[in-house]
């Protein structure tokens, strides 16, 4: 049976793949690549949601009413929420922010590392009127999950 702890560590996975895009990595593929990979993070790291919610080894009480309030009282991962929905869907309906979030631009800096081509990616998202770090957002959303299951002893 897969459990919840499956989906964390394939986020953090995720999460160290934009890690080092944002911080440097051997440009070797199409730059729609990149943005492919921070795409990828927020839709995994929203969905340790379900994960959590299905996993039936964790015996957390009332666990979609804390999931559901952890995630509408964590502005990360309701921007989190609204970038991954929007991205699978096409259209956001539901928004918890702003049905209009989306990633707004991207801004590549090439250096040349040796004989090797050095690429660091930063990516902006705007959300309810406001500009966010791609990874900076990225950060908070692993952050509160951490809180979240320290909280819940679910670890």
């Amino acid at each position: 049976m897969l459990k919840w702890v499956e989906q964390y560590d394939r986020m953090i996975r995720w999460y160290e793949r934009i890690k080092n895009i944002n911080h440097g990595i051997l440009h070797n593929r199409d730059s729609r690549f990149y943005e492919d990979e921070v795409h990828a993070f927020f839709i995994n790291c929203y969905h340790l949601k379900d994960w959590i919610l299905h996993d039936k080894t964790l015996k957390i009480i009332e666990k979609d009413k804390k999931l559901k309030d952890f995630i509408n009282n964590s502005s990360p991962l309701k921007i989190c929420h609204d970038i991954c929905n929007g991205l699978k869907h096409l259209e956001l309906d539901k928004p918890k922010i702003d049905k209009n979030t989306q990633f707004k631009s991207r801004h590549y800096s090439l250096e040349l590392g040796g004989e090797k081509l050095i690429l660091s990616a930063k990516y902006s998202i705007q959300c309810g009127g406001k500009t966010f770090d791609a990874f900076s957002l990225a950060t908070s959303c692993i952050e509160a999950w951490k809180d979240f299951i320290k909280n819940n002893k679910i670890n």
